[in-house]
């Protein structure tokens, strides 16, 4: 079973920089400075940020965690998935 921590949809659309690139650029441009260095991924077509670890960790709701590099997120909520085999939890 693996672990999943799922953060916030990056939501660019009132960023000051739209010019001429087209939303998904910005996302991912956005993405790469603030996300990537401290190891997570994104869901381009959701613009949802997450990481995944290979082994389960066990939390609970209101529980604080650190994910990345010193950053630090509480758990709002929590789902086992049992098909796909993978802890998830939402974080802020």
């Amino acid at each position: 079973m693996k672990t999943k921590f799922t953060s916030r949809e990056l939501d660019i659309t009132n960023s000051s920089f739209m010019g001429e690139l087209h939303k998904e650029e910005i996302l991912e441009l956005y993405y790469l400075k603030h996300y990537k260095k401290n190891g997570w991924k994104l869901d381009k077509e959701t613009g949802v940020i997450y990481m995944i670890f290979d082994e389960p960790l066990y939390f609970n709701l209101d529980d604080e965690v650190l994910v990345g590099e010193d950053n630090r997120y509480t758990i709002i909520r929590k789902t086992i998935n049992l098909t796909d085999e993978y802890i998830e939890y939402k974080i802020i």
